[in-house]
């Protein structure tokens, strides 16, 4: 709760509440008609990457056989 009101200044009045708005502002960047901030930091865009599937998963090592 503490990270999304410093990130956001959004007092959420419990974590159920902290966790939605913070899938909210996720889902915000999938709309480009709304004028959303950038990402700020790599792990932001790492984020929005991976739920837009435009992020390679790093491939398993292989076990030695």
């Amino acid at each position: 709760m503490l990270a999304v009101y410093m990130r956001w200044k959004f007092e959420a009045p419990n974590h159920d509440i902290a966790d939605a708005y913070t899938l909210a502002r996720i889902a915000a960047h999938q709309d480009p008609e709304l004028q959303v901030e950038p990402p700020e930091l790599k792990f932001q865009q790492e984020v929005l990457d991976t739920v837009r599937g435009t992020k390679k998963s790093p491939r398993p090592a292989r076990a030695a056989s």
